[in-house]
């Protein structure tokens, strides 16, 4: 039995060249932007490849502006797994075709969701020569190779209250505990707290300095334009304290 990553990457393999269409995305003159695609029966056919015929079912509803909602399920790892997606009319006279051609735009972006044919997305921009009165390229196009997928970057973990507490106490903003006790007592934020701390904190620091202006102190930290005493990282702090305490004059704030 196939597993669920086997079948996946099956469905989602390139398709041979010959299967896939081209037709004008954007025209200007006499060159056109390619767009590459498959037909609905080639995706069927993908389909009835991977997991077989009873091994996937779809069911297309209809919806407002002519629409259709296609709801394709496939049999995986002994249960149904549903995605669904939209598809719109054509531009036909007959409304039967509009409606046919809408069920095929539903289906095979349904089936983008369990990757049939999603590289075709990641396919590089292709201009190419057109004649715009017969309605077709003049050349013959070969299916470029997708671009390389980014590698997946988890996002980070947001920081927790306690950990923001420790580390704004380690620079000597706060005192441990003090950030905790505010945002659990509904007193403030955690973000307009530390902006309260930062800007006290480097604002005396400026005045014993013989106050030194943050224009200043920002240039000569190389903060950005955007930074102010009460809006800096725990980075930029230091720096710009670092800084301060290599200036003459007066004595370290509190």
């Amino acid at each position: 039995m196939k597993t669920p990553r086997q079948i996946l990457a099956e469905l989602s393999a390139p398709f041979h060249p010959l299967e896939v269409r081209t037709k004008p995305l954007v025209v200007s003159g006499s060159r056109a932007l390619v767009c590459y695609y498959v037909d609905a029966r080639t995706v069927m056919d993908r389909l009835d490849d991977v997991v077989g015929p009873e091994g996937w079912e779809d069911d297309c509803v209809p919806i407002a502006g002519g629409s259709v909602m296609c709801k394709l399920s496939l049999f995986i790892a002994e249960t149904w797994v549903t995605r669904c997606d939209v598809g719109g009319p054509s531009e036909q006279p007959d409304e039967g075709d509009r409606i046919k051609a809408a069920c095929s735009d539903a289906l095979k972006r349904a089936a983008v969701k369990f990757g049939v044919g999603r590289y075709l997305y990641n396919l590089p921009d292709v201009w190419a020569d057109y004649d715009p009165q017969k309605k077709r390229f003049t050349g013959t196009l070969a299916v470029p190779e997708a671009r390389p997928r980014p590698p997946f970057t988890p996002p980070r973990r947001r920081p927790s209250i306690d950990e923001i507490d420790a580390g704004w106490a380690g620079v000597g903003v706060i005192r441990r505990g003090d950030l905790l006790a505010a945002v659990e007592d509904g007193r403030t934020t955690a973000s307009q707290f530390i902006s309260i701390a930062t800007g006290t904190h480097l604002r005396k620091l400026m005045l014993s300095r013989g106050g030194i202006a943050w224009e200043e102190v920002r240039l000569g930290c190389g903060l950005p334009e955007t930074s102010s005493p009460e809006k800096v990282t725990r980075e930029q702090f230091g720096r710009a304290l670092a800084w301060l305490g290599q200036r003459p004059g007066g004595h370290d704030a509190p």
